[in-house]
C-alpha cells in the first residue's frame, strides 16, 4: 500500500471477465470496486450482463456506452 500512495496509476481492464461465471464475475467486480477506492479503474466489456451484476451488487460505477461499430466498416487511418 505504501508504494501506491506515491503513484496512483489507473487500472485498465479489457474484457478480463469474459470466461468467468456470474458468481466469480460478481466477486471480481466487488474486488475492483475496493481497488477503486484508491485508484481509478477503467473496465471495458462487450458483456451487458456485467453491468447487471454490478447493479445487483450495488456497486458505485459510471457507465459509458459506445455506439455499435459497423461490421466490415472502414476503420479510420491512424496516421
Amino acid at each position: 500500500e505504501g508504494h501506491m500512495a506515491a503513484k496512483r496509476l489507473p487500472l485498465v481492464l479489457d474484457d478480463v471477465l469474459v470466461h468467468f461465471d456470474p458468481e466469480r464475475a460478481k466477486a471480481a467486480l466487488e474486488t475492483f470496486a475496493k481497488f477503486a477506492e484508491h485508484t481509478q479503474v477503467l473496465m471495458f466489456t462487450h458483456d451487458p450482463g456485467l453491468v447487471e451484476l454490478a447493479r445487483e451488487a450495488a456497486l458505485d460505477f459510471h457507465l459509458v456506452k459506445l455506439p455499435p461499430r459497423e461490421v466490415g466498416g472502414d476503420v479510420p487511418d491512424a496516421t
